[in-house]
């Protein structure tokens, strides 16, 4: 199963995003539902050196991890939580049609409860579907 896990400051702001693990939708190489959510992840260090926040990223196979520390300047930190946000979303998205391989938590108020997965809108008949 593939998982992330969102870690958020007691005000609610996103600090620390990981992701590890395999989706198992398909083979590797093929694994539609972790191509989507690597996508995303792989997505959030360049949004946030778009806006010019501080943060940390380390990557190996497998493995993903960011975190934001609290911004000096209040509009980059405003920035950041709406790159961040999106991120977050599309991953809320993903775990909501794709629940049996890929999970997202995330923690509010650093206690380690979780808020679980955002439920991702569905769309109504003939509706376009944007490709995950």
């Amino acid at each position: 199963m593939l998982r992330a896990v969102v870690r958020r400051d007691a005000a609610g702001r996103i600090r620390e995003i990981k992701v590890a693990g395999h989706a198992g939708f398909a083979e590797y190489g093929t694994d539609i539902v972790c191509a989507a959510v690597s996508a995303l992840a792989q997505t959030a260090p360049l949004g946030l050196e778009r806006v010019g926040a501080r943060f940390t990223h380390s990557q190996r196979p497998g493995e993903l991890r960011l975190a934001l520390p609290e911004q000096a300047d209040g509009r980059a930190e405003e920035r950041a939580q709406d790159v961040l946000e999106a991120i977050v979303a599309g991953l809320a998205a993903i775990a909501a049609e794709y629940g049996d391989h890929f999970r997202l938590e995330d923690r509010a108020g650093g206690t380690g409860a979780g808020r679980g997965p955002q439920p991702a809108a569905r769309r109504g008949k003939g509706e376009d579907h944007a490709p995950v």
